[in-house]
């Protein structure tokens, strides 16, 4: 039951983060259709830093969620298999919102090339490395 209550609070925190992600950039696309300013720049600068991070946080707490849902499914069977798999597809489907949601902010159009350019600099490192360096 404790390996239960632990891997179950593993996945509340996974996925509650990713829906509140998920709502914090759509909210972002809401009030910024384009980057138009600096302050639309830097409002996706900070959202992008946060989600950056948030994906840094969740992935050991992932990690340690498959492993005891792996002693689980050896200590419970077909049952534990059932519930590890219902957690993960939700887990997973949270993630592909949130995935589509970035992208478009990613691929917000700016008001000139300067904000363009940097948007994209941004973008790029959001896509490509761990931490942000902006």
């Amino acid at each position: 039951m404790f390996l239960t209550t632990i891997y179950a609070a593993l996945y509340v925190l996974g996925i509650g983060t990713s829906i509140w992600a998920t709502r914090e950039t759509a909210k972002f696309l809401r009030l910024h259709p384009q980057i138009r300013d600096e302050a639309g720049l830097d409002a996706f600068k900070e959202l992008a830093r946060v989600n950056m991070r948030l994906a840094l946080m969740v992935i050991p707490v992932l990690v340690l969620g498959i492993l005891v849902g792996l002693v689980l499914i050896s200590g419970y069977g077909i049952w534990a298999l059932f519930g590890v798999l219902v957690t993960n597809a939700a887990l997973l489907i949270a993630g592909q919102v949130l995935g589509r949601l970035e992208k478009r902010v990613r691929s917000l159009p700016a008001a000139t090339e300067a904000l363009g350019q940097e948007h994209r600099r941004v973008s790029e490192t959001w896509k490509k490395t761990m931490l942000p360096d902006f």
